[in-house]
C-alpha cells in the first residue's frame, strides 16, 4: 500500500497504483519505477521481474497471454546520471549491447539484472 497525501484536505489516505490491460499486446512494455520512496533520497531501488515467463489477463475480457522475455534496458549509476545498456534475445540466444559492443552472453547473465529499467516481453503465440 502506498500513502498520498491530497492536495484538498491535507490527510494521508492509503492509496493502491493499479493498471488494468484490456487488450493483450504482441509485445508488452513495462517501464519500472526504480526511484525510492524516502524523501531526499537519491538511491535507486533493485527491481525483481519475470525472467522465465509472464502470464498476463485482461481485465475486461478474462482472456490471458503468455509472454517470454524478449530485452531489457539497464540503466547503471545514479539519479543524475549514469548508463544505458540492452540485452536482447534472438531465438534462443542472448546478445548485450553496450554502445558500440555486441556481445553474445548467458541467459543467466540476462534474467537476474538489477539495473533493469525497461522490460520488453513477447507473447509466446507470436510467431
Amino acid at each position: 500500500m502506498m500513502v498520498w497525501d491530497c492536495g484538498e484536505c491535507g490527510a494521508s489516505h492509503e492509496c493502491e497504483n493499479r493498471t488494468d490491460i484490456t487488450k493483450l499486446p504482441e509485445i508488452l512494455v513495462l517501464h519500472l519505477s526504480r526511484v525510492s520512496e524516502v524523501a531526499n533520497s537519491h538511491q535507486k531501488l533493485r527491481v525483481f521481474y519475470p525472467a522465465a515467463g509472464l502470464q498476463v489477463g485482461a481485465t475486461n475480457s478474462g482472456a490471458s497471454r503468455s509472454y517470454r522475455l524478449a530485452a531489457l534496458c539497464c540503466h547503471d549509476g545514479g539519479m543524475n546520471g549514469g548508463h544505458y545498456t540492452a540485452f536482447c534475445r534472438v531465438n534462443a540466444l542472448w546478445f548485450s549491447f553496450n554502445d558500440t559492443f555486441v556481445c553474445r552472453v548467458q541467459p543467466k547473465d540476462v534474467l537476474d539484472r538489477p539495473s533493469a529499467h525497461i522490460l520488453f516481453y513477447e507473447a509466446e503465440d507470436v510467431s
